[in-house]
C-alpha cells in the first residue's frame, strides 16, 4: 500500500460546490417566492383567475422557464404540427403523445408550457430556446406572425365530478356539461361544437371515432388537447348509472 498521500485539488480541477455553481433567482434571495408556487395547477392556468402570475402570465413563465431537453422535445413536436396544419401540409409526427414523468417530475410544467405555446405563439420571449430546431423555430415565429389560431382545450379529472364535466365557471355561456367529450367539445369549437355532441354528452353515450374526427374537420385550425389525472375522472365516472350499466 502506498504511503503517498492524494494531492490537493487545484482551482482548475476542483469541482465548485452547488452553492458556487447555482445562482438563486432574485425572488428567491429576497424571500418573495412563495412556496404554494411550486404546486402547479394546469387548470387554474387554462380555466380560473387564481394561478399564480408565475405561471398565468406566458412572457413571466417562460422567462423563468428553464429549457429543459424533454420540454424542447415537446414544444418542438407542437410546433412542428402546428405549422404543418397551418401550411395545409403533413408533418409526419405522432398526434398523441404521453408525458411519463415521477411526481415532481415537470409533467404539468410542461403542459403547462404547451398550453402557452398555443393560446398565445407569439409569447415566448427567445423562441430558439424552446424549439430544438432552428428551422422549425423560424417557421413557427413566422406562422404566429401570420396568425397562427390553435384550438385548445383542457381536461383536468381532479377539477371535474363524474356527473359534471364543466370545467370554466368564469365563462357565463359553458354549457353544464356531463362528460369528458361534451366538455372538450366546447371548449374546442365553442357551442357549435357542443351542439355537435350535445346529445352524446346529455345521454352519457360516447360518440364514434367517425364522429370525432367530423367533429375536428368541421373546424380548419390545428387543434391541442391536454388531458391530466384522467384516472381520477374515470373512476367518478364509472361510478355513474347510465340505464343498466354505468
Amino acid at each position: 500500500m502506498s504511503d503517498a498521500s492524494p494531492e490537493s485539488p487545484t482551482d482548475e480541477t476542483r469541482v465548485p460546490s452547488m452553492f458556487e455553481a447555482c445562482t438563486p433567482r432574485q425572488d428567491v434571495l429576497i424571500g418573495e417566492l412563495a412556496e404554494d408556487q411550486f404546486a402547479a395547477s394546469l387548470a387554474d392556468v387554462a380555466h380560473s383567475d387564481d394561478a399564480p402570475k408565475v405561471y398565468a402570465n406566458p412572457e413571466l413563465f417562460f422567462e423563468k422557464t428553464y429549457p429543459t431537453e424533454g420540454l424542447q422535445e415537446l414544444l418542438g413536436q407542437l410546433a412542428t404540427r402546428f405549422v404543418s396544419y397551418h401550411n395545409d401540409s403533413y408533418s409526419g409526427t405522432n398526434g398523441v403523445l404521453q408525458l411519463d414523468t415521477s411526481f415532481g417530475g415537470g409533467k404539468t410544467h410542461n403542459q403547462i408550457a404547451a398550453f402557452h405555446l398555443a393560446e398565445q405563439p407569439n409569447s415566448i420571449p427567445d423562441l430558439s430556446d424552446f424549439l430544438d430546431d432552428e428551422a422549425i423555430s423560424e417557421d413557427f415565429g413566422e406562422a404566429a406572425a401570420l396568425g397562427l389560431d390553435v384550438n385548445t382545450a383542457v381536461f383536468v379529472g381532479t377539477h371535474v365530478g363524474g356527473t359534471s364535466a364543466r370545467s370554466d365557471y368564469n365563462d357565463p355561456n359553458a354549457p353544464e356539461t356531463k362528460t369528458m367529450w361534451g366538455e372538450l367539445a366546447y371548449q374546442l369549437f365553442g357551442q357549435e361544437g357542443y351542439e355537435f355532441l350535445r346529445e352524446n354528452d346529455e345521454q352519457q353515450s360516447p360518440p364514434g371515432s367517425q364522429k370525432l374526427e367530423r367533429l375536428f374537420e368541421r373546424n380548419s385550425n390545428p387543434s391541442l388537447v391536454l388531458i391530466d389525472e384522467i384516472a381520477a375522472y374515470l373512476e367518478q365516472a364509472a361510478a355513474v348509472e347510465v340505464g343498466d350499466s354505468t
